[in-house]
C-alpha cells in the first residue's frame, strides 16, 4: 500500500518505485534487459536525489528529470546516461508513461473552479488547485505555509518550460486577485514573493532633506539658453521628472552600496560633487558588468546638470564633474559598436520580400484569427498587436504616445475634399517635444481598429474604459508590456531586430525610397521642430535612393551617347 502521495498526480499513477519492481517480471521486457534497466531507472532516483516512491511515473515528469541530469555531475560516463535514456524510454514506450497524471479536483476545488473566468485566471491556478486536491488540502485552510509546500512541489516536479519561481509567482497573484473578485473565495490574501534584487533603495531610506532637496531641483525646471534674454528655466515634463528622480535614487543608492553613510547624503552636493560622481558611476557601472550603456549616460548627465545648476558646487568642481562626464562618454564611444544596429534593420528591409512581410503582417494576422473564429484572450491579444502595428504604420508614435491612445480623445472624424477620413491627434503637452500631431488612418487601420474594438477588445476588459490597448485593472497597457510583444510580434515574421522607436525610421524609409526629396514631408510625419533632427538621424535611406536615381541618369546618359555614336 502506498504511504506517500504525489504533489500533483492521480493517486492511480504509479511511482517510479513500482514500475522499477514490475520490470524485473514483466514478459515484455526482454529477460536478458530486465537487470540493466531496473538499473537505469534506479539510478535516474539517485541521479536526481529523489526516493523512487515519490516520483509519479508520467512521461512529461521522467523526460523533464532525465534532462536535468549531466554525465560529468552525476559522475558516470556519456555512453552510460545515454544507456540509461535508451532505457528508461524503452519503459516509457511500453507501459504508456500513465495517460492519467493530474488528480482531480476535490469538490471544495471544484467549486473554487467553477468560480474562475478567463484563461489567465484557470492557468495561473489550476496547478495550485491540483495539488490542493492531490494533497487534500481544503482550500479554506491555504496560507503561507501551504503557498511555499506548493513552490517545493513545483521545484521537486521540476516540469519542462515551467519556471518554478515564476509559476508561484504568478498563482500567488491569480489567488490575490480572486480574492478581490469573489466574494465565496477564501478571503487569505498571500504573499507575491519577488525574486528581482532592488538596485534601488526607497526614498524612506535616505535623510528627508535628500527627496526635498532633489524635489525642488526637478521642479525649477530645465536650464535652455535663451537669444536675448540669456540663460532660463523651462518645466520638465512629469515623465522626465520622474526619470530624473530616479536616477538620482539610483545614484544614491549605489553610494550606500560603496559604504558611503547613508546620513551624510542629505543634499545635492553629497550625490553631485566630483568624489560622489566618480563613486556612483563606477559602482554602477560594475553592477551592469561593466557596460557602460544608454541608461548608465541619462544618469550621469542627470549628475551633470545637479552638479551645474544645482547652486552647491564650487565652479572648480562644476568642471570637474563636466570632465569626469566627458571622458565617460569618451570611453562609452570606444566601447560602441561601429555598426548602425538600425541601419542594419533597415538594410535587410532593401528586400522586397521581407518589407512585403512587415507590411502585410496585420492583415495576414488579422485574416488568420478571424478565418479561425477564435474570440478568447490569446486571439484578442494578436488582433491587438495586428492593430497596433497597422496604426504604426500610418501614425509613427513614439511607443509612450501609442500606448496611451484612448478611444475618446485622440480618434476624430475629418472631411477632406468631400470624403470622410478618420484621424489621430495628439495634443502637444503630450508629446515629447511639445509638438502636437496629426495622422491620418488608411480604411484597412480603421477597419481592423472597429473590429478589435468590438470584438476582441472586451476580452482584455472587465468593464468599460476608454483605452484602446488596455491593460491590468482596466488602465492602460503598460510601455514595457507593449514595447515587449511588439518586439516578439514583428521578429518572429520578420528578423529584422525591430524595436518601437525604428518604426520612426521604418516609415521614413518608405516614402525617402519613393521621393528622396521629400524630407520636409517625413519631417512633419515625425512631428520634429527642426528639419536638423531629421536629417541627422533619418537621412541614410534618402542618400542611397538619391545616389540610385543619379547613377540611373549616369547611366541613361551614357547609353544615349553611345546610341548617337559619338566620336571625340
Amino acid at each position: 500500500m502506498r504511504h506517500v502521495t504525489f504533489d500533483f498526480a492521480h493517486q492511480d499513477v504509479p511511482s517510479l518505485a513500482e514500475i522499477i519492481a514490475m520490470v524485473a517480471t514483466h514478459p515484455a521486457v526482454p529477460k536478458h534487459r530486465r537487470a540493466g534497466i531496473a538499473s537505469s531507472l534506479s539510478k535516474l532516483a539517485a541521479w536526481i536525489g529523489q526516493d523512487a516512491s515519490t516520483i509519479p511515473f508520467v512521461a512529461l515528469v521522467i523526460e523533464a528529470k532525465i534532462a536535468t541530469v549531466r554525465p560529468d555531475v552525476v559522475g558516470v560516463s556519456a555512453k552510460r546516461l545515454k544507456n540509461a535514456r535508451s532505457d528508461i524510454r524503452f519503459v516509457l514506450d511500453l507501459l504508456g508513461g500513465s495517460s492519467r497524471y493530474h488528480a482531480p479536483f476535490t469538490p471544495e476545488a471544484q467549486r473554487l473552479w467553477d468560480l474562475l473566468q478567463g484563461k489567465y485566471e484557470r492557468c495561473s491556478l489550476s496547478r495550485l488547485l491540483r495539488y490542493l486536491s492531490a494533497r487534500a488540502i481544503d482550500p479554506a485552510e491555504v496560507d503561507e505555509g501551504v503557498s511555499a509546500g506548493f513552490l517545493d512541489a513545483l521545484r521537486r516536479e521540476g516540469r519542462l518550460r515551467i519556471k518554478p519561481e515564476t509559476f508561484h509567482q504568478s498563482a500567488m497573484r491569480a489567488w490575490n486577485r480572486a480574492v478581490r473578485r469573489y466574494p465565496a473565495w477564501p478571503q487569505v490574501t498571500l504573499t507575491v514573493p519577488t525574486y528581482r534584487t532592488r538596485a534601488s533603495l526607497p526614498w524612506s531610506a535616505f535623510p528627508p532633506s535628500l527627496e526635498h532637496a532633489v524635489d525642488r531641483f526637478l521642479a525649477s525646471g530645465e536650464a535652455v539658453e535663451s537669444l536675448f534674454d540669456g540663460p532660463s528655466h523651462r518645466p520638465l515634463k512629469p515623465r522626465t521628472k520622474t526619470t530624473q528622480k530616479n536616477h538620482i535614487r539610483r545614484a544614491a543608492s549605489a553610494l550606500v552600496a560603496a559604504r558611503v553613510p547613508r546620513l551624510e547624503l542629505s543634499g545635492l552636493s553629497s550625490l553631485s560633487k566630483p568624489s560622489r560622481f566618480r563613486l556612483a558611476l563606477e559602482r554602477i557601472i560594475e553592477d551592469r558588468k561593466g557596460k557602460i550603456g544608454g541608461y548608465v549616460m541619462g544618469l550621469a548627465w542627470t549628475l551633470v546638470k545637479m552638479a551645474r545648476y544645482g547652486g552647491e558646487l564650487t565652479s572648480d568642481e562644476v568642471t570637474e564633474v563636466n570632465d569626469l562626464y566627458r571622458r565617460l562618454s569618451t570611453r562609452r564611444r570606444g566601447e560602441t559598436p561601429s555598426v548602425d544596429r538600425d541601419q542594419e534593420a533597415l538594410s535587410l528591409l532593401d528586400d522586397p520580400r521581407r518589407l512585403d512581410a512587415l507590411l502585410t503582417l496585420p492583415s495576414r494576422t488579422a485574416e488568420r484569427v478571424l478565418k479561425a473564429k477564435l474570440k478568447f484572450r490569446a486571439a484578442a491579444l494578436e488582433i491587438q498587436r495586428a492593430c497596433a502595428l497597422e496604426i504604426w504604420f500610418c501614425a509613427p508614435l513614439r511607443i509612450s504616445n501609442l500606448a496611451t491612445l484612448r478611444l475618446d480623445q485622440h480618434f476624430h472624424r475629418v472631411t477632406i475634399d468631400g470624403r470622410e477620413h478618420w484621424m489621430i491627434r495628439i495634443p502637444a503637452e503630450e508629446v515629447k517635444n511639445g509638438e502636437a500631431l496629426e495622422f491620418l488612418l488608411t480604411k484597412a487601420a480603421v477597419n481592423l481598429l472597429k473590429i478589435y474594438v468590438s470584438e476582441y477588445r472586451p476580452a482584455l476588459v472587465t468593464g468599460p474604459t476608454p483605452w484602446v490597448f488596455p491593460g491590468r485593472q482596466d488602465g492602460h497597457k503598460q510601455i514595457d508590456a507593449l514595447r515587449k510583444q511588439m518586439e516578439r510580434f514583428v521578429n518572429d515574421a520578420t528578423g529584422i531586430g525591430f524595436h518601437p522607436h525604428l518604426i520612426r525610421k521604418i516609415t521614413a524609409k518608405i516614402y525617402l525610397d519613393a521621393d528622396p526629396g521629400g524630407i520636409e514631408i517625413v519631417r512633419r510625419c515625425l512631428g520634429h521642430r527642426d528639419v536638423r533632427t531629421t536629417l541627422s538621424v533619418y537621412t541614410q535611406p534618402q542618400i542611397r535612393a538619391a545616389q540610385l536615381k543619379y547613377l540611373n541618369a549616369l547611366e541613361s546618359r551614357k547609353l544615349s551617347a553611345l546610341r548617337q555614336g559619338f566620336e571625340p
